[in-house]
């Protein structure tokens, strides 16, 4: 039996996301194959029993054990000591956004040798800034909408000047959003130079960095996920969701309504959906990406161009609905992921260096 710590939460306005997709994924792990270990990630570290939403309706951090990882050892925080409680054998990243996708909790846990399930450091962070991601597509020859990237501390030093270089190389309506959100957090659409501001100071609330894309008109949103199983890459089926509005937003999303609406597969000629699949399979090799990877498509009316939106490498809910009409449920996907994680594990490199041995016995000064 594998122990399993599955990490949700952290420092990210997708934290609520996480909770939701923790506290399905947790339900759906084979106990006789797990010994599960959930953490919730707040400011410190939290071990509990979560089995529901509303224990976090709010989170009361007295009812559940602190916790710490020490030298791959997840570990009782108590008094100032240390309490060994469990060896795991990988992590199941259910964080989306924030340090829980960037990479920062992955080089964490790279230093603890200890495997996870997602994308490693360097996939990870560019995954998660969509400035650095269509900059990897566009080398990849890939359709990217037309963009440009706006600095807060630019755009603060002069909105006027910065509103007139955008309207010099893009032109109207144009999808302004922050660079490192998902989730359709501070995305807005903009069709004049007043929303233009209004729409940057949304986003600039969520980042440094912010996009402005020329928005593709009547598009539709073609999403589409991958695994790796086994050394050999999973391409799922494709799904359009179907907006209320004009963007896919945050309530649409995980809210609801009745104009929520998602086809799968998406009704899409079959040789553009095969298209996406092969664009999928493609970047989720060369870009060396691990786990469940969500892409995001902009398909235009007339179905004759495909453009590269983002990707997300730890989706909500992994995506998991994506791999159903594969004949792959929600468990046995988070079976390949960790089985994935634990064979991928590779011993450090080592090399064996003799300049130590060269500089012994002399003195070392700090003095020009």
């Amino acid at each position: 039996m594998k122990n399993i710590l599955a990490l949700f939460g952290g420092n990210s306005v997708e934290k609520d996301i996480s909770v939701i997709t923790a506290i399905e994924a947790i339900g759906r792990l084979d106990r006789d194959k797990y010994k599960v270990y959930p953490v919730f990630i707040s400011d410190k570290w939290y071990l509990g029993d979560y089995e529901e939403v509303g224990q976090f309706c709010p989170f009361r951090a007295e009812r559940y054990t602190h916790v710490a990882l020490v030298d791959s050892v997840l570990c009782e925080v108590k008094g100032g000591k240390l309490k060994k409680l469990v060896k795991p054998d990988c992590a199941l990243l259910l964080t989306h956004g924030g340090d829980g996708e960037n990479g920062s909790l992955q080089g964490l846990l790279e230093c603890h040798g200890l495997p996870y399930t997602s994308s490693g450091v360097l996939a990870s962070a560019v995954g998660m800034d969509k400035i650095i991601s269509k900059q990897a597509f566009e080398n990849l020859i890939l359709n990217v909408p037309k963009y440009l990237t706006i600095c807060k501390i630019d755009y603060e030093k002069s909105p006027e000047k910065t509103a007139h270089y955008i309207e010099t190389f893009l032109d109207y309506p144009l999808v302004v959003k922050p660079s490192s959100q998902g989730s359709s957090i501070g995305i807005n659409s903009v069709n004049c130079r007043e929303e233009l501001f209004r729409a940057f100071d949304v986003a600039f609330c969520f980042g440094d960095k912010v996009i402005a894309e020329r928005k593709i008109i009547n598009f539709i949103e073609i999403n589409c996920a991958c695994v790796r199983r086994n050394g050999e890459i999973i391409v799922s089926e494709v799904e359009r969701p179907i907006s209320s509005g004009d963007i896919l937003s945050f309530e649409d999303k995980y809210v609801g309504g009745e104009k929520t609406a998602r086809q799968l597969p998406a009704d899409i000629e079959k040789g553009t959906a095969s298209l996406i699949r092969a664009q999928s399979k493609r970047i989720y090799c060369e870009l060396d990406l691990k786990g469940v990877v969500r892409f995001d498509y902009l398909l235009t009316e007339d179905m004759k161009k495909v453009y590269i939106n983002e990707m997300n490498t730890i989706p909500g809910s992994l995506a998991n609905y994506l791999f159903e009409p594969l004949g792959i449920d929600y468990g046995t996907l988070l079976d390949i992921i960790i089985e994935e994680a634990i064979r991928q594990k590779k011993p450090p490199i080592k090399f064996e260096s003799r300049v130590l041995e060269y500089f012994s016995g002399e003195k070392v000064s700090l003095k020009n």
